[in-house]
């Protein structure tokens, strides 16, 4: 309830804060540099995942879906290896 009291006495310093906070939030945004997969010397891929309670015939399927997706989203891959495995020999 401070906060609300302070701007109710300061009604000017919140004004000029909330414009700085305006005229900035833009210049900010475009200075941020993201960076959504870094560069790499490496071209292997390895995906491990498990697919609990699936059918063996469906695991061709599913690999392939993730080679495909992985080859979509990441440039330059010279090799994509994928190995399917029953939850009873994962141990």
């Amino acid at each position: 309830m401070w906060i609300v009291a302070l701007a109710l006495r300061r009604p000017y310093t919140f004004v000029v804060m909330a414009l700085v906070l305006i005229i900035l939030t833009p210049i900010v945004v475009l200075r941020i540099q993201l960076i959504f997969f870094p560069t790499s010397t490496f071209r292997f891929v390895s995906v491990c995942g498990t697919s609990a309670g699936s059918r063996p015939r469906t695991w061709p399927t599913h690999r392939h879906n993730s080679e495909r997706g992985i080859t979509i989203t990441v440039n330059d891959i010279e090799h994509i290896e994928s190995q399917g495995r029953s939850p009873a020999s994962a141990s």
